[in-house]
């Protein structure tokens, strides 16, 4: 338990250092602009700032555990604190593919037909997302250890979506850079300078299924780690997005109306 209690503790003060390195941004682009209320940010806020409550929880609920017999411990209560436990990281992850979702919309323009082609994708995902976590509860609810001993299927479900969503998004925003000469605007201009960066992709497809291979013994010291680099990636995504909607200008305007694209053609310009 001192292991996990240090990784729980190196979490925190790794997410803290990278807030704030970040914390121009952000206040530039989330704390400035709350009448701007969008699920953008509201997602942001939640992978900027849950994790604090994740470490915290896990770090109570570990020392209950070692000082708890094994007997003792209910079932329910196992598997209710494992379902939230990995509920809590697949939102987590959704900070990451809900802003991949939002750029490939941008994209392509904001256009209707993309925004029904994106919600399709999100909503496939997130009936696998349930399919998972109700796989889990299951399981966890029948054998009260904490133990999966059974990591197959929800692991291929897992990586069956993301891979799924993730190839659909990259060949979307491969076939925008056609899409976007014949439809440039700012926001596009600026999508396709600042590409979205392959180690991302992979942290998505790769790092999060660990949590379903996990023990209560050992999620102590896997599971921050993971709540970390999601935390983290998903906050640059999002930040990355901010960058593309707002030109860094005294004037502020609206990045979805006619005149944001025509100031930002001419501060382009200039």
């Amino acid at each position: 338990m001192d292991i996990a209690r240090g990784g729980v503790l190196a979490a925190a003060v790794v997410n803290i250092a990278e807030l704030a390195t970040q914390i121009d941004e952000e206040v530039e682009y989330i704390w400035t602009r709350l009448r701007d209320i969008r699920a953008l940010k509201v997602m942001y806020i939640f992978a900027r700032y849950y994790p604090f409550l994740l470490y915290y929880q896990s770090f109570v609920f570990g020392d209950l555990l070692e000082h708890l017999e094994p007997a003792r411990r209910s079932k329910e209560d196992v598997a209710l604190w494992l379902l939230y436990k990995t509920c809590a990281l697949q939102a987590l992850l959704w900070s990451i593919d809900f802003a991949l979702l939002k750029r490939v919309h941008l994209l392509f323009g904001s256009t209707r037909k993309m925004l029904l082609i994106v919600s399709a994708l999100g909503l496939a995902k997130l009936c696998l997302d349930v399919v998972i976590a109700v796989d889990i509860y299951g399981i966890m609810q029948a054998n009260g250890t904490g133990v999966y001993t059974s990591p197959t299927k929800p692991l291929v479900i897992f990586a069956a979506g993301e891979a799924m969503l993730q190839f659909c998004l990259f060949f979307l925003a491969r076939k925008s850079e056609q899409w976007a000469k014949h439809a440039r605007t700012p926001v596009t201009s600026r999508l396709n300078k600042h590409r979205v960066e392959p180690w991302v992709v992979v942290l998505a497809t790769g790092a999060c299924p660990t949590v379903y291979v996990y023990s209560l013994d050992l999620s102590p010291c896997v599971y921050p780690a993971i709540a970390l680099a999601l935390s983290i990636s998903g906050c640059r995504l999002i930040l990355s997005l901010h960058h593309a909607f707002y030109i860094k200008k005294r004037t502020t305007f609206d990045y979805m109306s006619s005149d944001s694209d025509s100031a930002g053609e001419d501060y382009l310009e200039e």
